[in-house]
């Protein structure tokens, strides 16, 4: 699932980096979760509204302070301008639907045709 958010986002290169931040901040791995199972599931809508979620979790301020902490002042403005430009109405939205769906598709023999 990370390397489905980091390619959403533009980020996979730079995964490494980021890992570790959102692994230590809780929550993250429900969000994780619930768009596992919707995927699992064959739920594309549900997906689709668990990555928004996942999303606006990460520009929450106790997430951005902690991101902010671990990570170096360039990687976690990357991050963040990452999330937020997907955040946008209308452009950016449809931006991050088709990013997401273009994420799961590069991914989905690797992620879910070995369960």
């Amino acid at each position: 699932m990370w390397d489905i958010l980091f390619d959403a986002l533009g980020l996979l290169e730079e995964r490494e980096f980021f890992m570790e931040a959102l692994r230590a901040i809780s929550g993250t791995s429900e969000h994780f979760e619930r768009i596992d199972n919707s995927l699992n599931e064959d739920q594309w809508e549900r997906a689709v509204d668990g990555f928004f979620d996942l999303l606006e979790f990460l520009l929450e301020g106790g997430t951005v302070i902690v991101l902010a902490q671990m990570l170096d002042e360039r990687l976690a403005r990357r991050f963040l301008r990452a999330v937020a430009i997907r955040l946008v109405p209308f452009v950016g939205t449809g931006y991050a639907i088709g990013a997401f769906g273009l994420a799961v598709h590069r991914h989905w023999d690797r992620l879910f045709c070995s369960r």
